[in-house]
C-alpha cells in the first residue's frame, strides 16, 4: 500500500511545493502514517512575499495552509549547517519514524520527497530526499534526466550492504536478513539497528532546460527507464497534458511493460 501528498508551488509566503510517495511493505500502517504526517511535520524557512504589484500574485492559501509548515523568524544564516533545510528534512523523517512505534514490527515504508521552492537569492531549487528505492528524478529537455536520490537496495548498493554488516546484520539473496530488499526505510521497529531511517538528501538549482520532476515508487522505475520517463513527461507537457495526465502516462507505460508491482507517481511541471 502507498499514498501521495502534494501542494501548490506558489504559496502566498513561502512559494514552495511538497510532493511525496510512500511505498509500504509488511502492512499499510507505516505508509499511511507517513502520508498523513510528513508534510505537516516538515518545517521550512519562509520567504518574503512577492511584490504587491506583481501581476501573477498568488491567491491566499486555504484555511490551515497547504501543509508544508514554515517558520516566520528564519534568517539567511538559518539555511546553512545542521539547522538548515537538509537538517530539518532529516529531522522530519526521524519524527515521523518515531510515530510508528505502535505499528507491527516488520511494517515499514520507503519514502521519496521533493520540495521545490523559490531560492532566496533568486531562481528555483529542489530539495530531494528518500529512503529505500522510491526516487526523485529531474526531467530535462530532449529526454535528458538527473537522478536526485540514491537507491538503498541490498542488490545494488554495496556501501549499504557493508553498513548492514557492520551493524551486526547479514544480507542473504540480496535481502537484509533474507527478507527485506531495501536497507533504509521508516518503521521496522524489530530491526531498526539495521534498517536506517536517515535519508539521502540533495539540493539542486533548477535551470531553464528543466522540464519536470517525477517522484515515483519502484513500480515505475523497475519498468520505465529514466530517459524514457523524461521523454514521456516532456511529450505530455508539450502536448498540453496536465501533470496528472503525465503521471497517468507513466503508469500506463509501466503497465504496458507488465509491471506487477504497485505503481505511484507524482509529476511537477517546472
Amino acid at each position: 500500500p502507498q499514498g501521495v501528498g502534494a501542494a501548490p508551488l506558489w504559496r502566498s509566503k513561502t512559494r514552495q511545493t511538497f510532493a511525496a510517495v510512500y511505498d509500504g511493505h509488511g502492512g499499510h500502517q507505516c505508509a499511511l502514517l507517513a502520508k498523513e504526517n510528513m508534510h505537516a511535520v516538515l518545517s521550512l524557512p519562509s520567504l518574503p512575499p512577492p511584490p504587491a504589484s506583481a501581476s501573477s500574485a498568488p491567491p491566499p492559501p486555504p484555511a490551515g495552509g497547504y501543509g508544508v509548515m514554515s517558520k516566520e523568524d528564519d534568517t539567511e544564516e538559518d539555511l546553512e549547517g545542521a539547522t538548515g533545510i537538509p537538517g530539518r528534512i532529516a529531522e522530519a523523517y526521524a519524527k515521523v519514524d518515531g510515530m510508528m512505534s505502535e505499528t507491527p514490527g516488520d511494517c515499514g515504508t520507503t519514502v521519496a520527497v521533493a520540495v521545490v521552492r523559490e531560492a532566496r537569492g533568486g531562481g528555483v531549487e529542489v530539495y530531494a530526499s528518500n529512503l529505500g528505492d522510491s526516487r526523485v528524478v529531474l526531467c530535462k529537455a530532449g529526454g535528458e534526466f538527473q537522478r536526485l536520490t540514491e537507491d538503498h537496495r541490498a542488490s545494488t548498493n554495496k556501501a549499504e550492504v557493508e553498513r548492514v554488516k557492520k551493524a551486526g546484520g547479514f544480507v542473504f539473496r540480496n535481502r537484509v536478513s533474507g527478507t527485506l530488499a531495501v536497507t533504509r526505510a521508516l518503521g521496522h521497529e524489530v530491526d531498526r539497528e539495521l534498517i536506517s531511517n536517515t535519508p539521502h538528501i540533495s539540493k539542486t538549482a533548477l535551470s531553464p532546460s528543466d522540464v519536470a520532476i517525477v517522484v515515483a515508487t519502484d513500480g515505475v522505475w523497475d519498468t520505465v527507464p529514466e530517459a524514457e520517463a523524461a521523454r514521456i513527461v516532456e511529450g505530455a507537457r508539450m502536448g498540453g497534458k496536465s501533470p496528472t495526465e503525465a503521471a497517468e502516462a507513466l503508469k500506463d507505460y509501466a503497465l504496458g511493460k507488465y509491471c506487477r508491482d504497485n505503481i505511484c507517481a507524482v509529476v511537477i511541471y517546472l
